[in-house]
């Protein structure tokens, strides 16, 4: 006896795959992970801006002490770039490893 396909998904399951993906792969959690990854990676952005805002200011202000400040600043804002840059790469390994994929990055 020959099934006919056609019918074998019923209306209701649209969902089908997004059901098996959190079910069977990812267990729910690439959904969160992927806001994660967009969080940090906007942390790291403003970051990112912030660090050349000081720099570039630093560079047009002729008041040694404000220049001393704004390098500071831009230090210090570096060093939390670079705080959110290594978050990124390890919430991205693990991203990628639940996902069972590896970009060619």
């Amino acid at each position: 006896m020959k099934k006919n396909w056609i019918f074998f998904f019923e209306e209701n399951d649209e969902n089908l795959f997004q059901k098996r993906e959190l079910k069977e792969i990812t267990g729910g959690q690439i959904k969160n992970m992927t806001l994660d990854l967009t969080v940090v990676k906007m942390a790291y952005l403003i970051e990112d801006d912030f660090m050349n805002f000081y720099k570039k200011a630093a560079e047009n202000v002729n008041n040694e002490e404000a220049k001393d400040l704004f390098n500071k600043l831009a230090k210090w804002e570096q060093t939390h770039r670079d705080i959110l840059y290594g978050i990124y790469k390890e919430l991205s390994a693990d991203y990628w490893t639940k996902m069972n994929f590896t970009p060619l990055y």
